[in-house]
């Protein structure tokens, strides 16, 4: 698959409407514009835009002119951080070069290490030593031994960050075993509390309060996973309230359902056993089937075949992959309408960090950046594949500050030319938006991102 630059055209209008398996598709993107644009509202319907048919590939030539540079890439995400903090630019690069420092020393750790003992980190760029990283009991020597000067090691944590998962993932489960089907659920790196959101249920009005968290913890009691009545919290919403809006949506290319614009798609790929190439994007855009080629001018330079091979919602995310057929994949993702980037590097599932500047393109909302604030989050979402009923998406990353609209979901999110995962969509509570990790959606496919 030959990506080519820019796309602005080839948008399906913005009205929603309910999917059905595996024939069309609705979603929510993130929006906003990551240089100048103020971003939109996460919760408003994108502008209504026309459909401007395919253009010949012989009028309406690949601009191969819009890749930048990694160097350009850095001064993009510079001056997107900088907004984003309100600090300068040059600060801005400090922190992009300490953060990207600190995620390969977690990713330097023994794979023992990081499974057994590593309990997570944080990122606060007010303070003496601007990442923390933290461990269950006595600190590896081997740990010791390698540390960078801005990374302070603390010890003393109960439980890895593994063992915090699944702690976590079994507490959401129990309440998705009561009946509960919009809930959230994460946990705080330094007290390693889970913190369960919901909404009530009309039909169970009098499950909430004590009668609720006593069940709950009979559901999760014995064994490593037993939770104590003081492990958790929990944060109970009116009826009614969803808490998980799934966003639709190539590396930043169109995908299409039968034709119509649906979803964004995230990072080229490879698969490992038979070197079969393709794209990866959210599993909740159903019926995708077609891919634009785009060009930096906006127009559609063809759209070729994009065969399903598989999804997942699950304990990896939500993520799906697709062929491409008939065409050559290059490693690059359009960052903007009229730009993209070479992918580089991708970050492993240990790397992510509270407090990490991110960024994210989708085709509806175009580029918008955010920080991490919780990189191990599960919800619950309605899924049109199986006529509406809520599934469960775990390991997901939740990110503040940036935003989502229809036919954004897909799409890429990442920093520089790291590739970091693929976008979901939003909370309309809280405003936050989510992506599933790359790493996953490797492991579970059997597929590599490919790189420039």
């Amino acid at each position: 698959m030959r990506l080519a630059s820019g796309v602005r055209t080839g948008r399906a209008t913005s009205g929603s409407r309910r999917a059905t398996p595996r024939t069309a598709a609705a979603g929510l993107l993130v929006i906003g514009s990551l240089l100048a644009l103020p971003a939109l509202p996460a919760h408003a319907d994108p502008p209504p835009v026309s459909v401007t048919p395919d253009v010949a590939a012989e009028t309406s030539p690949p601009d191969d002119g819009a890749l930048i540079t990694p160097e350009e890439a850095l001064e993009r995400d510079s001056t997107a951080v900088a907004g984003l903090a309100k600090v300068s630019v040059s600060e801005a690069k400090r922190r992009l070069a300490i953060q990207q420092r600190v995620t390969k020393l977690v990713e330097s750790l023994p794979e023992d290490v990081r499974a057994q003992s590593y309990a997570g980190g944080r990122l606060d760029f007010t303070a003496s030593r601007p990442a923390t990283l933290y461990f269950k009991g006595r600190v590896p020597e081997s740990v010791q031994a390698g540390v960078i000067p801005e990374v302070e090691l603390t010890g003393g944590m109960k439980y890895s960050f593994d063992e915090m998962v699944a702690r976590q993932n079994a507490l959401h489960a129990a309440a998705k075993d009561l009946g509960f089907t919009q809930i959230r659920s994460d946990f705080d790196l330094v007290t390693q509390r889970i913190g369960l959101t919901l909404a009530l249920q009309r039909e169970q009005p009098d499950l909430r309060g004590r009668t609720l968290r006593d069940k709950l913890t009979a559901r999760v009691a014995g064994g490593r996973l037993a939770l104590r009545d003081s492990d958790f919290s929990i944060k109970e919403l009116a009826s009614g309230t969803r808490l998980a809006v799934p966003s639709t949506g190539y590396g930043g290319s169109i995908l299409r359902s039968g034709g119509a614009y649906a979803c964004t798609s995230a990072f080229v790929v490879r698969r490992t056993s038979d070197q079969a190439e393709g794209v990866l994007t959210a599993a909740h855009c159903e019926g995708i089937n077609q891919m634009d080629q785009n060009n930096s001018a906006g127009g559609v330079v063809s759209t070729f075949s994009a065969p399903f091979v598989s999804e997942h919602i699950g304990a990896n995310g939500e993520v799906e992959w697709h062929t491409t057929t008939g065409h050559d994949d290059v490693p690059e993702f359009w960052d903007t309408f009229s730009t993209r980037r070479t992918v580089t590097s991708r970050i492993g599932s240990s790397g992510y960090m509270s407090g990490a500047y991110v960024c994210h393109f989708g085709r509806t909302s175009g580029t918008t950046c955010g920080v991490i604030n919780n990189p191990s989050v599960s919800i619950n979402f309605p899924w049109g594949g199986c006529g509406g009923c809520t599934k469960t998406a775990s390991n997901m990353v939740r990110v503040s500050g940036a935003a989502s609209l229809p036919g954004d979901s897909g799409g890429p999110w990442y920093v520089l030319n790291q590739a970091l995962g693929v976008h979901h969509g939003y909370d309309p509570v809280s405003l936050d938006v989510f992506f599933s990790p790359i790493e996953r959606a490797e492991n579970q496919f059997g597929v590599k991102v490919q790189f420039g």
